[in-house]
């Protein structure tokens, strides 16, 4: 009754829809370790950053947990 429709054709590096590309990670400049990220110019790790981003998360944690226990019943 209706004619066959023409299927797109996917692109060469996605043969599936389904299938994703795998990129690979490579360390760069532009992308530190984590431990790189609270150290100073001198490579000494700065104290004051390290407990400034740890209160940061103990914040976000006393934020959220109330929320994630309310959906988690004991």
């Amino acid at each position: 009754m209706f004619p066959p429709r023409q299927r797109r054709a996917f692109p060469p590096q996605y043969p599936s829809r389904y299938q994703r590309r795998r990129t690979q990670r490579a360390q760069s400049p532009n992308n530190p370790k984590l431990l790189s990220l609270f150290q100073d110019n001198e490579g000494k790790f700065d104290m004051n950053r390290i407990f400034s981003s740890v209160n940061q998360m103990q914040s976000a944690y006393k934020q959220v947990s109330p929320l994630i226990k309310g959906f988690i019943k004991r």
